[in-house]
């Protein structure tokens, strides 16, 4: 009976929970007649308002798995649910929805100043750590988290037309992307999309003007998204210092390597291995001798004992490890993954 408690996701737990509340209080203020159908309706709103964020304190808050800043979020959340549910009883949904992105807004600039000015704090310059600390214990869930970092940072790079390329002075940068071309292609695709927005746009209009207005908007997005892609991988360049590895592939893909967890490296890349990036030719091989995970976009990640690198500047990239790791930890052959 321990044992099963111990796997029971505390998260996961409040949201049974407030799906439970919910489905519960609307099934009965609406099968409520007559004069109590008021009061049923004022209690439904008090479970939605005050039960589930108390159950998220007691459940995520307290035991320190996200902090006050997320019980904000989510008591504004539940307001805002029962507005739309009981509008007769809270109005003003719209207002509230406006204070529920203001408030996130806030709490990731609050987040942004915090991880630069704590002492000891994060001392990367990459922006999308940065970010990733400035969220961090805001949403209710670490995936939440995840996925907005993602959105963070396409906005950041696709914005930020002065950022520089994020290259530490103690680390050496090299490139992982232009034999790939994916660059010039989400170039390309972003660019492209622009030149289809009007046709589609008049054509759609003809028949609904609001679905036009929406593939106007996120055909918009989507050509911001390829451009903001695409300037990322410049920025975000791959590092080589005397503590780690750092691949970096755009937003797409990172993996930090630390040097003490490097078993072998060499050129012959064994059969079935992971290229960075793929579909590219890879002529060095990296072993490792404990799982690293791959991070990707939107909070992907994948584990992998070992990856094959593709670097643009190949030599170059083969002797910064050299220097790295030491000639003794290249000179091991590498085993199947």
């Amino acid at each position: 009976m321990t044992r099963a408690k111990s796997r029971l996701n505390p998260q996961l737990v409040f949201v049974a929970l407030a799906l439970g509340i919910n489905i519960l209080v609307l099934l009965l203020a609406r099968q409520a007649t007559g004069p109590k159908a008021h009061s049923i309706a004022v209690g439904a709103v008090l479970d939605m308002t005050v039960t589930v964020p108390a159950l998220y304190y007691w459940l995520v808050v307290r035991p320190g798995l996200r902090n006050l800043a997320s019980l904000g979020l989510i008591a504004l959340l539940s307001l805002w649910r029962a507005a739309f549910a009981f509008p007769e009883i809270i109005p003003g949904k719209v207002w509230i929805g406006a204070a529920t992105e203001c408030l996130m807004i806030a709490a990731v600039w609050w987040g942004i100043r915090r991880a630069r000015s704590a002492a000891g704090g994060i001392t990367e310059t990459d922006p999308v750590a940065r970010i990733q600390a400035a969220v961090r214990g805001i949403l209710p869930f670490s995936s939440a988290e995840r996925v907005l970092t993602g959105e963070l940072a396409v906005l950041y790079y696709g914005l930020a037309w002065r950022a520089k390329p994020d290259v530490n002075p103690r680390s050496q940068a090299f490139t992982l992307h232009r034999r790939s071309a994916f660059q010039d292609i989400l170039l390309f695709v972003g660019l492209a999309s622009l030149l289809e927005i009007l046709p589609v746009h008049l054509l759609l209009n003809l028949w609904r003007p609001l679905a036009a207005w929406v593939a106007t908007g996120l055909s918009l997005y989507g050509a911001f998204w390829a451009v903001s892609m695409s300037r990322a991988f410049e920025l975000r360049p791959s590092l080589v210092s005397a503590e780690e590895i750092l691949l970096r592939f755009g937003l797409l893909a990172q993996l930090r390597i630390p040097v003490s967890a490097i078993r072998a490296a060499t050129r012959e890349i064994p059969e079935g291995s992971m290229v960075m990036p793929r579909r590219t030719p890879a002529e060095l091989y990296i072993g490792f001798n404990r799982p690293l995970e791959i991070e990707k976009l939107l909070g992907f990640r994948q584990t992998v004992s070992g990856i094959a690198v593709s670097a643009d500047q190949g030599a170059e990239f083969e002797s910064a490890l050299r220097a790295s790791t030491g000639h003794q930890r290249l000179s091991g052959s590498p085993q199947q993954d």
